[in-house]
């Protein structure tokens, strides 16, 4: 009998164990994802600067304003389900809305960043003068 109680013993920890990893794994691709959220916006306002300096903006941008964007996810995610439910028509409607909310947050970003002008212009020269500061 003790021996199928540590046998168990090691299957919930192993389970925890696998737990932990998911929500650790699930965390980092959620900061991945809030980080990368903006680079389509940023290259198709200026395809010039390249996709890396788009995703260093990208990641300038979210910085600090992560949890709204998680929010806002969360809030449309919400808002997609009951369009789903609503015989998926709704969806479409709820689609539009989304991309024009993202878009509207993104502006919303880049109006409070401090190389929001120096961007539109050059982001590389911005980045070159933000690190000789």
């Amino acid at each position: 009998m003790p021996i199928g109680f540590a046998i168990l013993g090691l299957f919930t920890g192993a389970i925890s164990i696998g737990y932990f990893f998911l929500i650790a794994v699930s965390v980092g691709l959620l900061y991945l994802y809030l980080g990368f959220s903006h680079v389509l916006y940023i290259l198709y306002e200026d395809p010039q600067n390249g996709f890396f300096s788009a995703v260093s903006y990208s990641f300038q941008l979210a910085k600090g304003n992560r949890l709204p964007l998680m929010g806002l996810f969360f809030l449309f995610s919400l808002i997609l389900a009951l369009g789903l439910a609503v015989f998926i028509v709704g969806v479409f409607f709820s689609l539009v809305y989304y991309h024009m909310t993202r878009v509207e947050f993104y502006k919303l970003l880049q109006s409070r960043s401090p190389l929001q002008t120096a961007t539109q212009r050059n982001f590389k020269k911005a980045m070159k003068e933000q690190r000789s500061q």
